[in-house]
């Protein structure tokens, strides 16, 4: 019985010691697990060597120095402290681009003057190279006609400012700068209202002209009734110019009358009448102006005023229209009277007219123009 208690008690340390080791070594197994869980990884910590980078060698490589700091060294303590002092670095030498210097050829071309016609077409030019070489030829573009042509169109330009600023400063002037040339016109007329007017008309168109003044009367009415007695006394103007040996016989005369004609019935107007002649190009032209209204109560006093046995009742009153608008109107002149009735002057009428008549005339007139 004893062997039997004892072989039992020594089965169960057996049993608890091996059960102690199982433990143990559980326990040592989950430590080791929590060891490898908690443990950080590794970093490397290794920092790779940089690569090497070539930079190409400058083609102008700065100048070697070396810079040797100066360390001051403590000053006495009577005296000033000095700075410590540093070399500055040399400065780079500057380089400059450099160009190529352009060569210049200068053509001188003679301009014949507008007197002098055109010049031939072989004329000759003249080139001054004062360049080495490399010299560019020169164009002969300003040579020949075509310069002259480029010449004479900077000269008329210059006169033609010229004129302008004379003729601005000075109105007057307008008169003797554009007179002359081949057309030469005689008015049978010295007021200035009828000869300024055609003098600018035929001088716009023209370019030059001469208009002379030259006064004339007629035998017929001093108001003139209907177109063929305005013509009439246009015409009588000129007849008595060339009889009296004051004008030659071939030359051109402009004569300017106004008439009075009924257009509708008890509606009358005053027109003016230009009539020009050239006998040696055998040329007549007739113009009219634009016609303006006349009140009735004025044609009534001028008929009331004419006699009724006036000898020239034929062909028109013995008072005039102008007379008769300036009994009734002192401050209007009887000359300039259709601006008051009209709002536009006379000459103005007789401008617009005697251009027209002037462009006319220049068409008619042959090519090749010989006075």
């Amino acid at each position: 019985m004893m062997e039997e208690t004892n072989e039992e008690t020594e089965k169960s340390v057996e049993v608890d010691s091996v059960s102690n080791q199982l433990q143990e070594a559980a326990i040592e197994t989950e430590t080791k697990q929590e060891t490898v869980a908690v443990t950080p990884a590794k970093v490397s910590t290794t920092i790779p060597e940089p690569v090497p980078v070539v930079i190409p060698a400058s083609p102008i490589a700065p100048p070697a120095f070396n810079i040797t700091p100066v360390i001051p060294t403590a000053a006495p303590s009577s005296g000033p402290i000095t700075p410590p002092v540093f070399p500055t670095s040399p400065a780079m030498p500057a380089v400059a681009p450099v160009y190529p210097t352009p060569t210049v050829v200068p053509t001188v071309v003679p301009v014949a003057p507008p007197s002098q016609g055109v010049p031939r077409e072989n004329e000759a030019s003249i080139d001054i190279d004062i360049s080495s070489s490399n010299s560019v030829p020169a164009s002969p573009s300003g040579t020949g006609i075509i310069g002259w042509f480029a010449g004479s169109r900077i000269i008329n330009k210059m006169k033609t400012g010229m004129e302008t600023m004379i003729t601005t400063l000075d109105p007057g002037m307008k008169e003797y700068i554009r007179s002359g040339g081949d057309i030469d016109i005689v008015i049978t007329s010295e007021q200035e209202t009828k000869v300024s007017a055609v003098r600018e008309a035929f001088q716009t168109v023209f370019g030059k002209a001469t208009v002379r003044p030259q006064a004339s009367h007629v035998t017929t009415a001093p108001q003139p009734v209907g177109y063929t007695s305005g013509v009439k006394s246009a015409e009588e103007r000129i007849t008595n110019l060339r009889r009296s040996g004051e004008i030659a016989s071939q030359q051109p005369v402009i004569s300017v009358e106004n008439f009075m004609a009924e257009l509708l019935p008890d509606k009358w107007f005053d027109i003016g009448c230009l009539l020009l002649k050239d006998p040696r190009h055998d040329i007549e032209l007739q113009l009219f102006t634009q016609a303006i209204p006349i009140p009735t109560e004025i044609v009534s006093q001028i008929q009331d005023e004419t006699p009724a046995d006036y000898n020239l009742r034929w062909s028109g009153f013995s008072v005039t229209l102008g007379e008769v608008i300036q009994k009734r109107m002192p401050h209007v002149d009887r000359k300039q009277w259709h601006l008051a009735y009209s709002g536009v002057s006379r000459r103005e009428m007789l401008l617009i007219a005697a251009r027209s008549l002037a462009g006319i005339y220049q068409q008619r007139l042959p090519t090749s123009l010989e006075i």
